[in-house]
């Protein structure tokens, strides 16, 4: 079995990684980048084309997954994040590309709500079955991480077992997948292929979910106006936050579609994800995302939202009697319009760091008013000292970084570590 790394050995982002068997690719995660070469955000076209980001160095080189009528190759997500689904689906037609179904529907929601690459279809992902895909055997180990649905993936072939952590975290309203992983490891690995992100990170570590939620309690409790947090609408643990906060501080939960439609669609995934006909959320409607929804066939969904539906005027009326979750867009000075004291609107940024430096709505707004955002983030990685646990856990015989921009910061960690650069091919 060789093992190539086409992205993210040095890196965070763009993720992708080919295993080659028998003449058969299995490739793990297929992702857009996040930076450019010079660190700058990197921003997909909205016209691109497969034959452009080839001429563009953007999708590997693998001619398996880019010839039609092939049938030697396959790809199977991790999350669905960008960043490791991407590009995905620009391959040829045909391509076999497996995911879990909360992967599926989160790449759905992702299409759906803003401009996005195409996507493939996605087969099912079974977690703790092994599967067969070519003359691999793969196994997905649930994981916790800010995507729903996350999986590990344990990969036989040639009597070598090799382990994927994907993106991982020891904490959130899943952390006990992390230790469930811890207690019962797969065995006898010779490879594990181990995402860093926060490996050579300065500066302390992220708070938890569960003190980022007495935080926020904390916040809304003192606030007397609107409280605005804004976080990914993927973020199932932020919203089943944002829920229990409201319910904590004795105020009502505005979320909008986009919100609505992403927790109605995991809902299979937990019977404690807040709905729109929960006591204590109301629903805000912006056309795009009414038209969106309706456009792919769900006015059954609209419908049961109206019945839920708020309007600014009602919110401006009692202001502190609401947290909502909001997005850095055009429709925000339309909400701050509304208010009576805009200026005194507690805005909390619970995303990445990186978001915000590259935000072009709220971050130039927050300035104008003089107001100082609170930064509150748990985020979805896990910490140096939780990524040893790991390792020493499941004690592979060889650690080859991903995900990360400092694989220097390894060795320190793991003794057997093999930095592995971008394009270069091993033996397993």
């Amino acid at each position: 079995m060789h093992l190539k790394i086409h992205r993210g050995a040095r890196e965070i982002g763009g993720t992708c990684i080919e295993l080659v068997s028998n003449g058969f690719h299995l490739v793990l995660d297929l992702g857009m980048p996040l930076v450019n070469p010079d660190g700058s955000p990197y921003e997909l076209p909205r016209a691109s084309s497969r034959e452009s980001l080839q001429t563009q160095g953007l999708l590997p080189e693998i001619p398996a997954l880019f010839e039609a009528g092939k049938e030697d190759a396959a790809i199977i997500l991790s999350h669905g994040h960008a960043d490791h689904f991407g590009f995905s689906g620009y391959c040829a037609p045909g391509i076999p590309v497996y995911g879990t179904v909360g992967t599926r529907v989160l790449m759905e929601m992702t299409r759906l709500f803003q401009p996005a690459p195409p996507l493939p279809p996605i087969l099912p992902l079974d977690k703790h079955v092994p599967q067969r895909i070519g003359p691999f055997t793969v196994t997905a180990w649930p994981v916790p991480h800010s995507a729903p649905d996350a999986v590990a993936l344990l990969i036989e072939a040639e009597g070598k077992r090799l382990f994927y952590s994907g993106d991982l975290r020891s904490g959130g309203r899943t952390g006990r997948l992390f230790e469930m992983l811890l207690d019962c490891p797969p065995e006898d690995l010779d490879l594990m292929l181990l995402e860093g992100t926060t490996v050579g990170r300065a500066g302390p570590p992220s708070p938890t979910e569960d003190e980022v939620e007495e935080r926020l309690v904390e916040i809304v409790r003192g606030a007397g106006n609107l409280t605005m947090l804004f976080c990914s609408s993927q973020n199932l643990d932020r919203l089943v936050t944002a829920f229990r906060v409201a319910k904590r501080a004795g105020v009502t939960l505005v979320i909008d579609l986009n919100h609505a439609f992403v927790l109605h669609s995991l809902q299979f995934l937990s019977p404690r994800i807040p709905q729109v006909d929960w006591g204590g959320i109301r629903v805000k409607f912006w056309k795009p995302h009414a038209d969106a929804i309706a456009q792919a066939g769900r006015l059954d969904f609209l419908y049961q939202a109206n019945r839920r539906k708020i309007r600014m005027p009602e919110i401006a009326a009692a202001p502190g009697r609401f947290l909502m979750l909001a997005k850095s867009n055009r429709f925000l000075r339309t909400v701050l319009r509304h208010l009576p004291s805009p200026a005194t609107v507690p805005v909390i940024w619970s995303m990445w760091r990186g978001y915000w430096e590259r935000d072009r709505n709220l971050r130039p707004l927050c300035q104008e008013l003089g107001t100082e955002p609170v930064f509150l983030h748990a985020g979805g990685h896990a910490s140096p000292g939780d990524l040893q646990r790991l390792v020493n856990a499941l004690r592979p015989k060889m650690v080859l970084p991903v995900h990360t921009f400092h694989p220097e910061g390894f060795p320190v960690l793991f003794p057997q570590t093999r930095i592995l650069p971008d394009r270069e091919c091993l033996e397993v």
